[in-house]
């Protein structure tokens, strides 16, 4: 089985009423998540995860957080045939300004959702685990 690994970033903004709100995208194959995706060569995951997400949503400034580190794994099925066990590391990322972000050609769509708007619209159940370990994450940290 071929294995892949790719880094993103959980962008979080609190708006005027302190409400957590977290940017999700929709790819081109119609599905909603985090942004993500591979390392370019001599890329660390923070500067992967960074990178993707200003080139998926123009969101250039965002404060990482140390801890926690919140990782999904999966199988998936390629068209030519094949698994591909794939992980995804990602950070939790603090975003002050929201009104910079827009998507980029590879994308349908994205948008900033409060929690329970984000957990209905996350494709996955892998997403929705990994916002709901953000939360607590964030609620534990008081932020």
């Amino acid at each position: 089985m071929q294995h892949d690994q790719s880094y993103g970033v959980i962008p979080i903004h609190r708006d005027a009423h302190g409400r957590r709100r977290y940017l999700l995208v929709q790819h081109k194959a119609g599905h909603w998540g985090f942004p993500k995706g591979h390392p370019e060569p001599g890329e660390t995951p923070v500067d992967t995860a960074r990178r993707e997400l200003a080139e998926e949503t123009a969101v250039h400034r965002v404060r990482l957080l140390d801890q926690p580190v919140l990782e999904e794994q999966y199988i998936f099925h390629k068209r030519t045939g094949g698994k591909v066990q794939k992980t995804v590391t990602y950070f939790l990322g603090h975003v002050d300004d929201p009104a910079t972000t827009a998507c980029a050609k590879e994308l349908h769509g994205c948008a900033w959702l409060e929690a329970n708007e984000a957990r209905d619209r996350l494709t996955f159940d892998e997403g929705r685990r990994l916002l709901d370990a953000a939360e607590q994450a964030l609620a534990t940290a008081g932020c």
